[in-house]
């Protein structure tokens, strides 16, 4: 007798379950259109090699959504510093390509109004290029005169007409072998 009542308080307690996660699933919403949002930025790992033919190369690895990036009207960046004397940089971007520059604002880093005017104080360069760029992975490499050393790297976007950045990753320029 016991086992019948058993089986049945598990059945209607299966039942029960069933129908109550069948009315959660209904009760949700359907799939979102795709949309734009504003990019989670993150640096992981930033890791430098000794160049062969030119500069150093510099691997950087994190989250950030490529393909918002890539088609996306916000230009996504890979920003490079010396930490020595501080003020030389890069700028990798995505659109526009390998931009480079020596300024005292940028010293301390980068802030905000520093990635909105970065282009007036930034000259392209044929120097230095973007070797690989895939989702969570860029590569990219320095000019030949870019100092081994301890630089920074960090991502930034403008979007909606305001720099979004991710956080600043030191890292080790690697010197050139013989």
């Amino acid at each position: 007798m016991r086992s019948v009542v058993g089986r049945f308080c598990r059945n209607a307690g299966s039942s029960f379950l069933i129908a109550l996660m069948a009315a959660a699933v209904a009760g949700l919403p359907g799939p979102a259109e795709s949309s734009l949002t504003a990019p989670a930025l993150m640096l992981a790992s930033v890791e430098s090699e000794a160049g062969h033919n030119g500069g150093a190369l510099v691997r950087v690895t994190g989250e950030f959504p490529f393909s918002d990036l890539i088609q996306g009207d916000y230009p996504f960046q890979l920003f490079i510093r010396q930490l020595e004397p501080g003020t030389r940089f890069l700028c990798f971007s995505a659109r526009w390509g390998p931009m480079e520059g020596d300024h005292p604002l940028v010293k301390k880093g980068l802030s905000e109004d520093e990635a909105l005017e970065l282009g007036s104080f930034a000259h392209p360069t044929a120097d230095a290029r973007v070797l690989a760029l895939a989702p969570g992975r860029m590569e990219v490499q320095l000019p030949e005169d870019w100092p081994a050393g301890p630089a920074e790297a960090q991502l930034f976007v403008i979007y909606e007409g305001s720099p979004l950045f991710s956080n600043p990753f030191p890292f080790e320029v690697e010197e050139e072998k013989p």
